[in-house]
């Protein structure tokens, strides 16, 4: 399983937690989330001009509409399970990439102070 999870964006102690949690065969949603994978990097330039996303470690995280997995669902014939078990799997790995990356930051303001300005205040002031 570990080498299948390599080829997508979802960690593979990731993909074997939510097997476990969900009674899901893990290599079935290995791959599934190769195939939702490769379907993702095919339309990668839509989600990225349709919706919000962070940066993480080379990896984007879309905040993206909750009906985006029904229409990936049925695009690629996946079964009610396998989808909710794609779906909770992406969304435990972008809080993972997410919490990873403020983690550092976290401390560092407690150690100083952090001053934040927006964009559009700043260049006013300019």
């Amino acid at each position: 399983m570990t080498d299948t999870a390599r080829t997508t964006a979802i960690d593979a102690e990731v993909c074997e937690r939510i097997a476990a949690e969900g009674g899901t065969d893990a290599d079935d949603l290995v791959g599934a989330l190769a195939v939702v994978d490769a379907a993702l990097t095919d339309e990668h330039s839509t989600y990225e001009r349709e919706y919000e996303y962070a940066t993480v470690e080379g990896t984007r995280v879309y905040l993206a509409d909750p009906a985006e997995w029904d229409d990936l669902a049925a695009r690629l014939d996946l079964d009610a399970s396998l989808r909710a078990a794609v779906a909770r799997a992406h969304e435990a790995q972008a809080e993972k990439l997410l919490d990873d990356a403020t983690a550092g930051r976290r401390a560092e303001v407690e150690e100083g102070t952090a001053i934040v300005v927006g964009t559009d205040t700043a260049e006013e002031m300019a």
